[in-house]
Formats: structure tokens, sequence, C-alpha cells
């Protein structure tokens, strides 16, 4: 299990994991005043993740590909919708506020609802 938390980066050199904290990862600014550098790491890497998929909606919609030749990334859109490792849907505030639209439309070409 890999929930230990042995460092949550506040005077840490080096950056740490549990799963128990994918929420507090995935909170808006409104929520908190701060974010701690792993945070940051982690909230960079959910921007990278959505930008992408935006990015794969956006090919789909201008007829560069079609959903079927992306079908695999119906694991990753499960993931976005309710988490594994929690089976809550973690990131559905964060893609609302930060406006991933793209995201939402993607999701619904393969009938998942965020």
């Amino acid at each position: 299990m890999n929930q230990t938390k042995k460092c949550k980066g506040v005077g840490c050199d080096r950056f740490c994991y549990w799963t128990g904290a994918v929420p507090e990862r995935a909170e808006v600014e409104e929520e908190r005043q701060a974010f701690e550098w792993p945070l940051v790491v982690y909230r960079d890497s959910f921007d990278r993740l959505f930008q992408y998929l935006e990015n794969l909606d956006h090919y789909i919609d201008i007829g560069l590909i079609e959903a079927g030749d992306i079908a695999p990334i119906r694991y990753w859109l499960e993931q976005v919708r309710r988490n594994r490792f929690t089976r809550q849907p973690l990131f559905a505030k964060f893609i609302e506020h930060y406006r991933y639209e793209g995201v939402i439309a993607l999701m619904k070409k393969f009938d998942i609802q965020l």
C-alpha cells in the first residue's frame, strides 16, 4: 500500500509520493493559500495531461484522427473521471475551474461523464 506519508515537501529536499494525497493536489487556488513544491509538480503534470487530452479532442474535431484511433486513451479518461485509488471523482472541480472544456468533450466522445 502506497499511502505512507514520509514527506509533504515542507522543508524537504526530495520528492515524495503517496496516493492518499491525490485530492490535495487537485485543489484549486481558491481552496488554499499556497502549494508546496511537490504539489506544484503534480499540478503542472495535471495541466500537461489535460492539455494533451484537449489536443486529442481538437484533432478529432478537425478530422486529423478518429476517436477509434486513440481508443486506449479511454483507460486514462476513466481514471480522470474516477481515480483507481480512491474511486472518487477527484478532477471534476479542477477541470471545470480551469476550463478544460476539451477534456469534457473528449470524455463525451467516449461516453464518459465527468
